[in-house]
């Protein structure tokens, strides 16, 4: 039995009241969760309690989640985000990235996928579902040949923590090094592999197996 203060409180939204009550029902069937909120956007931040996870669901094009995205990070700046995705382009899954998402899911996998990218990414860890990873990994129509040979066994190791979401400094202190040295390494990385963002970073390690969910 999980103890009231140790469970996640989530909030969940989305644009769909009935899919979002759906979702607030089933979670809170789970033991580990507690859903704090039910919303709609735009949100009242000050009328929200905040919550330690939040889940957005969308359905690609019927609505700009990436605005969404943006005020949460404004408001709530260390409250971890996961999305639920229908059949979102590889665009979708980039620009999630991009602004920091940390868990992202399929809706169709969702009942095995969601519980577990909640508890993830509240503890700081990125949650990538096993379709989303295919897509990505499958999604460059001209594949490079594979660089990881160009890479040292420690930039190897940072590539993998980069992809995960940790920031340099907390790379810098999960394997004792220097946040300098670290960037150091980060600007070595991207000069051999020619990537120059997160985004085509993680693309790349999730390719190549060094990252995977």
């Amino acid at each position: 039995m999980v103890a009231g203060a140790d469970r996640i409180s989530i909030g969940v939204i989305d644009t769909r009241p009935l899919v979002a009550a759906a979702m607030a029902s089933w979670l809170s069937g789970d033991e580990r969760f507690h859903v704090g909120s039910v919303a709609s956007p735009p949100l009242d931040f000050a009328a929200c309690p905040v919550p330690r996870v939040c889940l957005i669901g969308i359905a690609e094009g019927a609505w700009d989640w990436e605005s969404l995205v943006v005020s949460i990070r404004s408001h709530w700046s260390t409250i971890p985000i996961v999305l639920t995705l229908g059949a979102a382009p590889h665009r979708a899954l980039d620009a999630a990235l991009e602004l920091g998402v940390q868990g992202l899911v399929c809706e169709h996998g969702a009942a095995e996928d969601l519980p577990s990218a909640i508890v993830a990414v509240s503890i700081g860890e990125t949650y990538l579902c096993p379709t989303v990873v295919n897509r990505m990994a499958n999604g460059d129509a001209c594949s490079r040949a594979s660089r990881c040979a160009s890479l040292t066994g420690r930039e190897r190791e940072i590539l993998r923590h980069l992809a995960g979401g940790e920031t340099k400094r907390e790379i810098a202190a999960l394997l004792h090094l220097s946040p300098k040295t670290i960037d150091n390494h980060t600007t070595a990385i991207m000069t051999k592999l020619n990537i120059h963002n997160r985004v085509g970073l993680t693309r790349f390690a999730i390719r190549e197996g060094i990252f995977s969910a």
